[in-house]
């Protein structure tokens, strides 16, 4: 059993898959399902299986990067799938064991991070909201209430080309984690000598 996308064509036939790369522990799947008790394993489920890569959908002469539910929190599944020619990010969730709080707004909030990066513009639907669309520079167009009935038209963009950031990935945190750590190593030197930080 998988989580997945289903595309269809105009005539209802199934014209694609992408099956949830990136499972939620406990939600999706059991950490180490395989070291529980045999009784354990008898009476529950390990859950769902993961999809072997992201995978890119061909929807009305655009190419989208499906991300499934909270795929769109994690920066190289968006950079995966523009790599390999997503021109519009898809975002499809179901928020709704979060209730009436902020959490999906959260949610919303965080996902606009992928459009940036990738400068890619992201539909999201939520089943429970928060849905919209985030453009390609982070900003909210349509954006639904959480819980309530909502319907939106909106323009969406088929971009091209890549920003640094997908081409080479994330330089930014190991370049000032490696600051931070030639700064310590040096601090600490010059207190072993007794010279002031």
């Amino acid at each position: 059993r998988r989580n997945s996308v289903i595309a269809m064509g105009d005539d209802g036939r199934v014209v694609g898959r992408a099956d949830k790369v990136r499972l939620m522990p406990f939600g999706e799947y059991v950490p180490l399902y395989d070291v529980l008790p045999e009784e354990i394993q008898r009476r529950f489920s390990r859950g769902l299986v993961p999809g072997e890569r992201p995978t890119t959908l061909s929807v009305a002469g655009a190419t989208l990067g499906a991300l499934n539910c909270y795929e769109d929190l994690f920066p190289d599944l968006s950079r995966a799938l523009v790599i390999a020619g997503a021109d519009v990010l898809s975002n499809h969730t179901n928020d709704a064991w979060f209730l009436d709080t902020a959490a999906p707004h959260l949610h919303h909030f965080l996902a606009r991070l992928r459009s940036v990066e990738t400068r890619r513009d992201l539909i999201r639907t939520v089943g429970t909201g928060v849905s919209g669309l985030v453009t390609a520079t982070g900003e909210l167009e349509g954006t639904t209430s959480a819980w309530s009935r909502a319907t939106r038209l909106l323009r969406v963009r088929r971009l091209s080309g890549t920003t640094l950031w997908v081409r080479f990935g994330d330089l930014v945190t190991p370049s000032a984690a490696g600051a931070l750590l030639a700064a310590a190593v040096v601090t600490r030197r010059r207190r072993a000598k007794g010279a002031p930080p």
